[in-house]
């Protein structure tokens, strides 16, 4: 068993070391195939040695090889989560559909989360791209399924994704429109409602969420279903908020990528779903009264 874990750990860190490639790549429409794995700042190829995960990155003491210009810690860092949540997902799920299922929808919030961060967009390409692969392995587990149709695999996922990226996509036209029309009415300026909008160079920055995230929480919903995506909807804002409050003092930022919220929520769900619905029954059935 323990060979197991190991095994799974190894494939975990592998699997991170492409989607750091993955995260360098594709905001900048280049192949994650061709050329092969090569330092970002000489652009010489990397041999094997020098691309074991985390490994190479401790013998090399963070630099190349080559240039002895410093390897990104965020490389480290996706080796590290991916290979963690890999032997979580083997743990508690073994290996089968549902480890590969979390492992694809992991992966892309991984992918989608450090793009986030550093060019605040995410591709559709990883959001899109993994949900259609969760759509067509869920709609393999439905066949034969003989429970409840509202129950189906399939059905729970789509149901999911609409009612998750719908959501979002909601808000963010009711926050618009109160925000560019109802008040910039008032101000007779649209687009420069309060002084601190002058910061942002245009309404999409100044605007709540991007349609990217409207594809992730889609996503978000086909893996989790309507409960754990609307879970993920209201606690994100929690942890956007201390974050994000910890960025605006100490760097100054306005522009604060909101996926990395919506994906840290969407593990946090993922792990203790249940408690969490047991928890806020019982605090409603306690004030209730009942």
């Amino acid at each position: 068993m323990i060979l197991a874990y190991i095994v799974v750990s190894i494939f975990g860190l592998i699997l991170g070391s492409f989607l750091g490639v993955c995260i360098y790549r594709l905001p900048k429409d280049e192949s994650i195939i061709r050329p092969a794995s090569h330092c970002t700042s000489c652009n010489k190829p990397l041999k094997w040695f020098d691309n074991i995960p985390i490994i190479s990155f401790i013998l090399l003491k963070g630099k190349c090889r080559y240039c002895k210009k410093p390897i990104s810690i965020g490389n480290l860092l996706v080796e590290l989560i991916s290979g963690v949540l890999a032997v979580y997902l083997f743990w508690c799920c073994g290996l089968g559909l549902d480890f590969l299922l979390g492992m694809i929808f992991f992966s892309s919030l991984i992918v989608a989360s450090f793009i986030d961060i550093k060019y605040q967009f995410i591709p559709d390409s990883v959001s899109v791209g993994a949900l259609l692969l969760i759509f067509v392995i869920k709609a393999g587990q439905s066949i034969g399924f003989c429970g409840d149709i509202l129950q189906k695999p399939i059905i729970s996922s789509l149901a999911g994704a609409i009612f998750g990226g719908g959501l979002v996509y909601l808000v963010i036209i009711i926050f618009n429109f109160i925000l560019f029309d109802v008040v910039a009415t008032i101000y007779k300026k649209r687009g420069k409602v309060f002084y601190l909008l002058k910061k942002f160079d245009n309404e999409e920055e100044a605007s709540c969420m991007g349609l990217g995230d409207v594809t992730l929480m889609a996503l978000i919903g086909s893996f989790l279903g309507i409960q754990g995506v609307l879970i993920t909807f209201i606690a994100a804002p929690f942890l956007g908020s201390i974050i994000g409050l910890v960025i605006l003092v100490t760097k100054k930022d306005h522009i604060i990528p909101y996926g990395p919220f919506l994906s840290a929520a969407a593990l946090v769900v993922f792990i203790w779903q249940d408690q969490i619905v047991a928890a806020v029954s019982n605090y409603l059935y306690g004030i209730s009264g009942f």
